[in-house]
């Protein structure tokens, strides 16, 4: 499931000093959060996604000037930022609670139900760097 790593700054960001997947290969990242970290496959489609994605959760309010993009995140935007992922991760959690004992011990179900917990915080598998 690939999900991305946005660099944001309270002022603009030199290309020399954006993120890269090279500055992860002896983090504690790697292996805690996601498998591996690739640069972005196209930078400019990765950030219009994510702009768009926050505006249409009415997370933050963007604006560009001299071609550089900036952003506000607006009152309630973090809360409307991760309500999707809160409520499928509540809904695991409460699932798994609901579990007995025999249904616990014997993995399957329990294994299930750790991966969509997993899959709902962490974003496990591919990022990519859209600094």
């Amino acid at each position: 499931m690939p999900n991305n790593i946005f660099q944001i700054s309270t002022s603009p960001v030199k290309q020399e000093d954006y993120l890269a997947e090279g500055d992860f290969f002896e983090h504690w990242f790697i292996g805690c959060v996601a498998d591996y970290v690739l640069n972005a496959y196209n930078r400019s489609e990765e950030i219009q996604n994510f702009r768009h994605f926050l505006v249409s959760h009415k997370a933050a309010r963007f604006y560009e000037k001299n071609s550089i993009i900036r952003f506000t995140i607006l009152p309630g935007g973090k809360e409307a930022y991760f309500a999707e992922k809160y409520k499928a991760f509540a809904a695991a959690r409460d699932r798994t609670k609901e579990m007995g004992l025999q249904e616990f011990s014997s993995g399957l179900k329990f294994a299930q139900q750790m991966q969509k917990m997993r899959s709902f915080l962490l974003g496990y598998g591919r990022l990519r760097m859209a600094g």
